[in-house]
């Protein structure tokens, strides 16, 4: 395929213009970006468009939130980050290499983890906070989800569920939002909250050996690294730990891209975040409908984590959601990863630890990602676009990532406020695949719509 370009184009040269860093560092950068991308001339359009992505978006992107990392763990004493599946995988892969080019004196591990694998194990007992996540608002939500939430099949709580007036025969259809209110208060009912701490507790004991076994109960000095964005499973974690005998006198640690808030088990935990807080709000331009894009670049080349199993007398090992070829290995994840690290590849073998501009390398992430998120080309949102996305943590009902949609959706979105697409939908990503025109005009309404929402959200949260 045909493609190669030995001119920077717009990525390289937004890279080459930042304001921040010396006329050095500016130019290694976008050198090495353009180095990266133009070494690969692969044989299909869609592998190399995520290749040419990865080197120019991704890599800047994670290598910069990576770098964070290590500065702000030597900052917290911390002797040992741990990556959490399945965002941790590429970051991980990143730590791996700035080590071996920089020791850093801080390990780094990888930790198979997930919302699904620590949540249900960590509930002792079930509170408003417990069924918060539990009847968390997707898009989607049947009985039979709820249960899935917590390990239990419906059929284990049916007396209390047909009380609620839950019949067998609505378990599997999808809840309105009385029934939802509905669905809640039948929780309360302390049978469910029963059988959800026993299986609880059936659960916690792989998973604490599994967390004994990878040393997060040797000494307290470890921070773990994800991608965000509530804080939830670092507080499961933490409740864990507690379940165990092992509390950090200074609390568990995590590391972040970004939050939108803070959800903590304990008042001495400590979350920071790279990218965004409640205290530093998102650039204007930035909304939770680019989270998905952002999962997307931490793609992982396995399954997400179920739980736990330990054998007799063997090591506990994680169990993964059935599937034959993970989604994200099809759609060409390898490709992205081999992209990212090439690029921090080229970038590191020429800088110094002295030359590495971080403020610098920031400007340049924020720069990429406003420019790939809110004005993609027309292969980038095809190609990140067909991703299947699932907003459930059993990664249930999974569809594009930005499907596409026709000029009476995009009306509706800008009359009602209901997405084209869908909940947490990458909106100019879902026009521009459909092709629909003139595509610049629908960009701007629909961003300025969607900044809108976010401002009126963050003055509404900040004066309640």
């Amino acid at each position: 395929m045909k493609g190669k370009s030995h001119q920077l184009n717009r990525y390289e040269e937004a890279m080459y213009s930042i304001d921040r860093g010396p006329f050095l560092f500016r130019s290694i950068l976008a050198g090495a970006s353009r180095a990266a991308r133009v070494s690969r001339c692969l044989e299909s359009e869609h592998l190399q468009t995520l290749w040419n992505t990865s080197t120019n978006i991704v890599g800047p992107v994670l290598l910069g939130f990576v770098l964070w990392t290590f500065r702000q763990a030597r900052a917290l004493g911390v002797n040992r980050l741990y990556f959490v599946s399945r965002d941790g995988q590429i970051l991980y892969r990143l730590a791996e290499l700035i080590n071996e080019r920089f020791p850093t004196g801080i390990a780094s591990r990888y930790l198979y983890g997930s919302r699904h694998a620590w949540q249900p194990p960590s509930v002792t007992a079930v509170d408003e906070q417990t069924l918060d996540w539990v009847l968390a608002p997707t898009s989607i939500l049947t009985v039979r989800c709820v249960c899935e939430r917590v390990n239990l099949e419906p059929e284990e709580i049916r007396a209390s569920l047909g009380a609620g007036g839950f019949t067998r025969e609505s378990w599997d259809l999808t809840l309105s939002a009385p029934e939802r209110q509905r669905l809640r208060q039948c929780f309360h009912d302390q049978a469910i909250q029963s059988a959800i701490v026993e299986r609880a507790v059936e659960f916690r004991v792989p998973a604490l050996h599994y967390l004994e076994q990878e040393g997060l109960l040797d000494d307290e000095r470890f921070a773990i690294v994800d991608l965000g964005w509530n804080g939830r499973l670092q507080a499961a974690l933490s409740r864990m730990l507690l379940c165990a005998g092992f509390r950090p006198q200074t609390g568990i640690k995590g590391l972040y891209f970004g939050l939108w808030r803070r959800v903590r088990a304990c008042e001495t935990d400590v979350l920071q975040s790279y990218f965004l807080s409640p205290e530093k709000p998102a650039p204007s331009w930035f909304s939770t409908n680019y989270v998905g894009l952002l999962e997307i670049f931490t793609a992982a080349d396995h399954d997400g984590v179920r739980g736990y199993h330990q054998r007799q007398g063997g090591p506990a090992e994680p169990l993964f959601f059935d599937g034959a070829i993970p989604p994200a290995v099809e759609w060409g994840v390898q490709t992205q990863q081999e992209g990212v690290v090439h690029f921090a590849k080229e970038l590191l073998q020429v800088l110094t630890p002295d030359e590495l501009h971080e403020a610098g390398l920031f400007e340049a992430s924020e720069k990429l990602l406003q420019m790939f998120c809110t004005n993609p080309t027309d292969a980038e949102a095809q190609e990140y676009g067909l991703y299947q996305v699932s907003e459930h943590q059993t990664g249930k009902f999974s569809c594009p990532l930005a499907p596409h949609v026709g000029h009476r959706g995009v009306w509706r979105h800008l009359t009602t406020g209901r997405s084209p697409a869908h909940s947490g939908g990458w909106l100019e990503g879902a026009v521009r695949r459909s092709g629909l025109h003139p595509v610049d005009f629908y960009l701007w309404l629909l961003r300025t719509r969607v900044r809108m929402r976010y401002h009126y959200r963050a003055l509404r949260h900040r004066y309640k």
